[in-house]
């Protein structure tokens, strides 16, 4: 007798959820989807994650060597310069794969919302119409990120300068207008909106759950910690040995330690994109809840938008 087996419904994404009903949300997607997750996320930023692996080699070579000059042990290198652009080269390159993750992902949880296999058998083809106008999306919250991070720190400053005590002030008021901002990308990500339109309603839909925002992205920073942290543990352990075998000035650098260093520094680069994404699958759900909760989107609604999205596109 053959017995059929019984598919898993389809997870609904703008639906009403407890705190708790988010997160099984969030993982029930990573358990249905993880092979497609981990194979477009490969596709998308291991290029990059080995270009990181590279600066960050480099950048940790001539650290040390700055180290040894200041201990009067070697020359200082020349061009302090050279390690500022290499601190830029990493923090241009993780703003970019931040961007490329979250477009990806954004890509694939509408699909999966709007095709009837879900994300079975999925091509590059099919990601290609929306992708791309996802992660060009994603460029432009992260630009406005920027944007208000240096207008904020700026006000700060300022401030801080006129008087010690207004940072008692300044700084709640910082961290209460940051965490209703993470729900700018999914919005502009998953309506037809402007930049600006986006920005508003991410902080309207935020406010109007501050304290259930703010535990749900506590929660998934905390699972995104102990993800990168695992991670970072071959990257950890060959940077002790490096240490030890370092004592001794004269020791000369092993090939193998070398190139151990490199093969674990781009793995820690590219499970922190896969943690990255499963930020913005739990983002994604926590702003479906609220765009429910708040403005009553239905899911009909929803994937009638993603196909009028992935059309334009």
């Amino acid at each position: 007798m053959e017995i059929k087996r019984i598919e898993k419904p389809k997870i609904e994404f703008y639906k009403r959820r407890t705190f708790s009903e988010k997160v099984t949300a969030t993982f029930d997607f990573v358990r249905e989807n993880w092979r497609t997750v981990f194979k477009y996320v490969t596709y998308f930023v291991l290029p990059l994650c080995l270009l990181q692996a590279v600066n960050d080699s480099f950048m940790g070579g001539y650290v040390d060597g700055f180290i040894n000059a200041m201990g009067g042990e070697t020359d200082l290198p020349p061009g302090l310069g050279i390690m500022g652009a290499g601190y830029a080269g990493i923090i241009f390159c993780t703003l970019v794969g931040d961007v490329l993750v979250s477009g990806l992902t954004a890509t694939l949880m509408m699909l999966y919302n709007e095709r009837r296999d879900r994300l079975q058998g999925i091509e590059y083809n099919d990601l290609k119409p929306l992708v791309w106008r996802n992660v060009g999306r994603m460029a432009v919250v992260m630009l406005v990120s920027v944007l208000f991070s240096v207008v904020a720190i700026g006000v700060i400053i300022l401030l801080t300068m006129l008087s010690p005590y207004s940072l008692i002030a300044t700084l709640p008021a910082g961290i209460a207008l940051l965490i209703p901002f993470t729900l700018v990308s999914p919005v502009y990500a998953y309506e037809r909106v402007g930049i600006w339109q986006a920005v508003a309603k991410g902080y309207r839909l935020g406010f109007a759950s501050w304290w259930g925002v703010l535990g749900f992205i506590i929660l998934l920073s905390i699972i995104v910690n102990i993800i990168t942290s695992v991670a970072g543990i071959p990257f950890y352990i060959l940077m002790m040995v490096k240490m030890v075998l370092g004592m001794d000035g004269n020791a000369p650098a092993s090939p193998l330690l070398t190139i151990g260093n490199y093969l674990s520094s781009a793995f820690l680069f590219y499970f922190s994109y896969i943690a990255m994404a499963l930020m913005f699958i739990g983002l994604s759900y926590l702003y479906s809840h609220m765009a429910e909760k708040v403005d009553g989107v239905t899911v009909d609604q929803g994937i009638e938008e993603f196909e009028t999205l992935n059309t334009e596109s």
